[in-house]
């Protein structure tokens, strides 16, 4: 890490850009990458993982981020500026807690919060280190928008069952460009497993309207929608009928009793 630091800077990059901890960042996730390419792909990239690449692709980074000024999608919600439920693929890099995990877009890491039922999948060994996931709707917890290797343990992903799934060892990590949301499944649903992304109904049989009068103690009147409206109309007549009543009763009274006017001083 120290060499590729000193090569980097002998290369060009600024020194204040190129820290320890940025390289250190960096070299982890380039070694995980080109590792996993050479254990997949044994026969075609023998020693693939050498300082030779991974001093090549820490320059690729730097010149994607620094010169062109392009962002990781985790660096872009930590500067909060993208929304963290924007959907995106993310890598599981470790388990730091049976509720609590490091996710990777590959250049940055974040905690992740599971909800209990993505927890139970970790309990039963179903999502394991290495597994890339289809994350929508998630939640991001933080004091304030800050460099990503500047996160403290208050900045937290809050990750949900009903919208996270299983991606494809091949899929690209970082956003979704124009991703629709999955169609999920009403048998896959869970309870207090946050929102769903989208789902595929048909509509079998459709109800008429029904309206609840509650009338007392645990006593109520249901009533259809023709019935509500004749109610309605009754309800009216009554509401007219007793005040046609009581302004008769209000012109009797002045016939009766009619009103003194006095006359005033001149």
């Amino acid at each position: 890490e120290y060499m590729g630091r000193t090569a980097m800077v002998a290369f060009g990059a600024a020194p204040h850009i190129v820290t320890e901890r940025w390289v250190q960042n960096h070299y982890r996730w380039i070694v995980w990458k080109l590792a996993s390419m050479e254990g997949r792909y044994p026969s075609s990239l023998p020693g693939y993982c050498c300082a030779a690449n991974t001093l090549g692709q820490l320059v690729h980074r730097y010149i994607t981020e620094w010169v062109q000024g392009r962002r990781s999608c985790l660096k872009a919600i930590a500067q909060h500026d993208a929304p963290a439920a924007k959907p995106m693929v993310l890598c599981v890099a470790a388990f730091l807690a049976p509720n609590m995990a490091e996710l990777t877009d590959g250049w940055y890491s974040i905690t992740a919060c599971l909800d209990p039922p993505l927890s139970d999948l970790v309990r039963r060994g179903l999502l394991r280190v290495g597994h890339k996931l289809t994350l929508y709707g998630c939640k991001l917890n933080s004091p304030g928008a800050c460099e990503p290797l500047e996160l403290t343990e208050e900045t937290v992903l809050n990750l949900y069952y009903n919208s996270t799934r299983k991606a494809s060892v091949f899929a690209k990590l970082g956003f979704l460009p124009k991703a629709r949301p999955p169609v999920v499944p009403l048998s896959s649903i869970v309870m207090h497993g946050g929102t769903l992304p989208a789902v595929d109904v048909v509509v079998h049989r459709r109800y008429p309207t029904f309206y609840i009068e509650r009338v007392g103690e645990g006593k109520r009147h249901v009533r259809s929608f023709r019935a509500e409206q004749l109610h309605t109309q009754f309800f009216e007549q009554q509401i007219a009928k007793r005040h046609a009543y009581h302004l008769e009763e209000v012109e009797r009274e002045l016939q009766a009793n009619p009103p003194e006017i006095g006359v005033g001083p001149e």
